[in-house]
């Protein structure tokens, strides 16, 4: 796995199995080590609480992760999900785009998506252009105790009718 340098390859070069040396990123193959310092784990839940828990997942994510046996892990992939979202957004969480809106969903199918709200349906609104529709993809992966999630948006046009 690789990661940017800054305080995460500080943090990670610090761990045993990575890296001793990396000039703006680094490398780590110790899975203990991206354990330690990107995992996921029960104990983040119980530390930050409901308060956390509600500023950041919609009620229906709430309800989905609660009553899964891996609800930390359920929980860190909609988290990394919203993140994701947020960078394909070109946003971040700024300029109006907040943690709730933005929710991990499933479509009748089953393929997971995004459903967007508030801030982050306007960003999209404004980076859809026009005579185009948009489509929201939606990748998570959860190698225990690792989470993962690529969000690609694409824009299709819309055929025209006579």
């Amino acid at each position: 796995e690789s990661c940017t340098g800054g305080w995460v390859g500080r943090a990670a070069a610090a761990i045993a199995g990575s890296s001793d040396w990396y000039e703006r990123g680094f490398v780590t193959y110790s899975n203990a080590a991206k354990q330690e310092l990107l995992g996921v784990r029960e104990g983040t839940i119980e530390r930050y609480g409901d308060r956390f828990l509600s500023r950041v997942f919609t009620d229906i994510e709430r309800m989905k992760s609660d009553g899964r046996a891996m609800r930390a892990a359920s929980y860190a992939k909609r988290f990394a999900a919203k993140e994701a979202c947020a960078k394909a957004l070109g946003t971040g969480f700024r300029q109006g785009v907040f943690w709730r809106d933005m929710g991990v969903v499933n479509l009748p199918s089953g393929r997971p998506t995004l459903e967007l709200t508030g801030g982050a349906l306007k960003a999209l609104v404004d980076l859809t252009p026009e005579g185009h529709d948009v489509r929201i993809d939606l990748t998570i992966t959860d190698d225990f105790p690792m989470a993962q999630a690529i969000v690609i948006i694409s824009a299709f046009r819309i055929p025209m009718r006579d």
